[in-house]
């Protein structure tokens, strides 16, 4: 049985961290499914564990500033030890595809379809691992990428529709 291959954009990688978020629910369904299975591989670009380090790093110290109003070394210590953590999970629960030399200039020829440079390399990425979906919350990214894209709700059900169509 060939695997189902999805790639998750940092914005999805988000909303599995933040729970606070609404699209939180979906995200983690889509690794629930996935983790510790043969038959769904998740794949992370590598540039999306360095947005996420910032990204997850910059709201925890922005979540505490706006509590206690500053942010004590104690506390950022504590958001990027957090953010750390976070970097590893998705480490553990996805394949990382590197982004080098040839996803840039890739990049460069997506440029007419997409004009995202930090899109691009994604679905740069997306071709290097040869998945069959991008699971972003992007519209834009959705509506204009030559590489199929659905949401992590789609992404759900596409895992539930592999596994029936292969049990």
């Amino acid at each position: 049985m060939t695997p189902l291959k999805l790639l998750v954009d940092t914005n999805v990688w988000m909303d599995y961290f933040l729970v606070r978020q609404e699209p939180h629910r979906e995200a983690v369904e889509l690794v629930r499914l996935v983790f510790g299975t043969e038959d769904v591989v998740l794949y992370a670009a590598s540039l999306s564990l360095k947005d996420l380090a910032n990204l997850l790093e910059n709201m925890f110290r922005r979540d505490v500033r706006d509590s206690a109003g500053d942010v004590s070394p104690k506390a950022a210590a504590a958001a990027r030890e957090t953010a750390w953590g976070c970097v590893r999970a998705v480490v553990d629960k996805a394949l990382v595809v590197p982004v080098g030399h040839a996803e840039v200039l890739q990049a460069f020829t997506l440029r007419s379809a997409h004009d995202d440079f930090e899109d691009d390399l994604l679905l740069s990425a997306a071709y290097r691992a040869g998945v069959d979906y991008v699971v972003t919350a992007d519209a834009a990214l959705a509506r204009r990428s030559p590489v199929p894209c659905v949401n992590a709700s789609r992404a759900v059900e596409l895992i539930r529709d592999h596994r029936a169509a292969t049990a």
